[in-house]
Parts: C-alpha cells; sequence; structure tokens
C-alpha cells in the first residue's frame, strides 16, 4: 500500500512539472504561427504600398490568403494608432494579432504588433524571447 502511495505522489509532482511545461510549449507554438502570419500580412502590406502608394485597411486588397479569424488569433490588416513603443519609430502598425481561445473572448488577452519597419513587439509578453532574439 505504501508503495502505491509514492508512486501516485512521484506521479503527480511529476505532472505539476510536465503540465505547465507542456502549455508554455503549446503557446509558444501558436505566438510563433502568430508572429509568422503578421510577417505574410506585412509582406503582402508593402507590396500593395509598392503599386498603390497606401496601406489598405481590405484584406481582400492584399495577395495572401490567411485565416484573418482563426482559431487562437484574429488578425487586423492595418491599424492606425500613435504608437508609443520606442521600437516602433512612430511608423503606422500595420497589422495586429489578438489573442483569442476557442470560444472566441479574450482568454491572458495580448496583442501582437508589427509595423512598417518590421519590428514585432507586444503590448505584455516577451516576443523577443519566445522567437529567440534575446
Amino acid at each position: 500500500m505504501i508503495e502505491l502511495i509514492v508512486v501516485v505522489a512521484i506521479i503527480m509532482i511529476l505532472a505539476t512539472i510536465i503540465i505547465p511545461t507542456y502549455y508554455k510549449s503549446v503557446e509558444r507554438a501558436r505566438i510563433v504561427e502568430a508572429v509568422t502570419t503578421l510577417k505574410a500580412i506585412h509582406g503582402a502590406q508593402m507590396r500593395y504600398a509598392l503599386e498603390n502608394d497606401a496601406y489598405t485597411d481590405k484584406t481582400q486588397d492584399l495577395d495572401i490568403n490567411i485565416d484573418w479569424d482563426g482559431k487562437y488569433f484574429y488578425f487586423i490588416a492595418f491599424y492606425t494608432i500613435s504608437n508609443p513603443d520606442p521600437k516602433s519609430n512612430d511608423n503606422e502598425i500595420l497589422s495586429v494579432a489578438r489573442r483569442i481561445d476557442n470560444k472566441n473572448y479574450f482568454r491572458d488577452a495580448y496583442n501582437i504588433f508589427i509595423n512598417e519597419t518590421g519590428a514585432i513587439w507586444s503590448n505584455n509578453i516577451k516576443v523577443d524571447s519566445i522567437l529567440g532574439n534575446n
């Protein structure tokens, strides 16, 4: 009986270590996917601006095919706010990825931004450390 209690205790200790690590890894993968999509939107916006001398806020004008209302993020093609972040160099924000969950409401909501220069940052997560750009 004691052996069984020891085994269960060991399994519970391992589970408390492994489960949070697993969820962090899954969230990192989702963030990397969002950043990859933002880079694609950035490229499409740059191509559109070269042809039309302006950015577009209409997703159908861009030459990419992505799921704008994705499973974990939804994307905004053009976001016209003045950004105080020093990485932005006061450029227009071209796109935003907003974190959502499967039920379509914000859970630990955060945004990932990309600007004209291709700089990527977030309002409350460390994107650089996740992408390995320490």
